[in-house]
């Protein structure tokens, strides 16, 4: 990663957490048929999937890879209630755009169980059950072996400073989606 630039640096120190594996998920859906409402009616045109979030979790990521529809929307959010149920005061985050390839991406999460929701906004035709792929990764707090980052030891305040990433995915396949995160400090009491 070309041209960083920070604070000054007296000690470069970093963390990796991942990387982790994302869980796939193929489905099919039907069109919202009033795709103005997200929660007017979870049984038309909205799939829903519940995950648990552990404490101290680095990330949760939410990415729709593939449809067969033109225009999916995904939402996620927190079950304050516990009723595994979407709700839009539960809301933590959306994507929806006039395209199908939506991605919620929450950092520091907070623990619990969430729901995403994708609905089908846009059908691909009349009357169709488009298939979509469906990415769910949650990045622990354990600290990852397989993803690394370098940069020089110190660097003054503002200067531009290149970032080495390295990772190691054995057993990978062509496909395979994974997330990590990554954690910066300054110097030894500031890692």
């Amino acid at each position: 990663i070309e041209n960083v630039m920070a604070v000054e640096i007296t000690e470069f120190t970093s963390r990796s957490y991942g990387l982790t594996k994302a869980d796939k998920t193929e489905a099919t859906l039907a069109v919202d048929s009033d795709n103005s409402d997200a929660y007017d009616d979870l049984s038309d045109g909205i799939n829903v999937t519940l995950h648990t979030v552990p404490a101290d979790a680095k990330r949760f990521v939410v990415e729709i890879l593939a449809s067969a529809s033109p225009d999916l929307d995904l939402r996620v959010g927190l079950d304050t209630n516990g009723d595994g149920i979407p709700q839009e005061d539960e809301e933590v985050g959306i994507s929806a755009t006039a395209t199908a390839l939506e991605k919620v991406d929450l950092i520091m999460p907070e623990a619990g169980s969430y729901w995403v929701a994708v609905q089908n906004w846009a059908a691909s035709e009349e009357g169709a059950e488009d298939a979509y792929t469906l990415a769910t990764a949650i990045v622990d707090a354990e600290a990852g072996d397989n993803l690394s980052i370098e940069a020089d030891t110190a660097i003054t305040a503002l200067t531009e400073f290149d970032l080495r990433v390295k990772w190691s995915l054995d057993g990978a396949l062509q496909g395979d989606m994974y997330y990590g995160a990554l954690v910066l400090g300054t110097s030894f009491e500031n890692a």
